[in-house]
């Protein structure tokens, strides 16, 4: 008997469509957007942003509460990103660095992966390759990790 092969199954790209992969595989250049996995965290930033700008952490209801700051009254790595986020949209950069420091700092790095992330999506080329290092991953967290055990430690005496 024959063996399966799954090369024949599977329809191949033209030397042509490979040269441009900029180019839409469907008519509709939205649903080519949707399909894209490294665009859905853009689409769900761009809806909730918006919320965040007219809608203060500090006066609206609605946002989430972290428990552990809540009982024990440690603050985490990510305790008043929201807010400074919200300072952030607002313009105001002194205060959300008072609010969150780490989260200030990590926005450009955010907002450059995001942008790398999207064209390395669409342009078939990475533009940024040491972004997608573990040894980045690893930094950040170690840096989170400190900077959560630092701003619970009270330097007064």
């Amino acid at each position: 008997m024959g063996t399966f092969n799954l090369q024949q199954q599977t329809p191949e790209c033209s030397s042509a469509e490979r040269r441009r992969p900029w180019r839409f595989s469907v008519g509709c250049w939205w649903l080519d957007v949707l399909r894209c996995r490294k665009v859905a965290p853009l689409l769900i930033a761009a809806a909730t942003l918006p919320v965040l700008y007219f809608f203060p952490p500090q006066h609206a209801s609605f946002y989430p509460r972290f428990l552990l700051n809540r009982f024990a009254g440690w603050q985490c790595p990510g305790c008043g990103g929201l807010r400074a986020t919200h300072e952030l949209l607002h313009g105001r950069v002194v205060e959300a660095w008072d609010l969150n420091a780490f989260w200030v700092s990590l926005v450009p790095v955010a907002a450059l992966y995001a942008g790398a992330s999207v064209w390395k999506e669409w342009m078939g080329r990475n533009p940024l390759p040491f972004l997608w290092r573990p040894l980045i991953v690893w930094i950040i967290a170690g840096l989170a990790i400190v900077f959560g055990i630092l701003r619970n430690v009270s330097f007064s005496s």
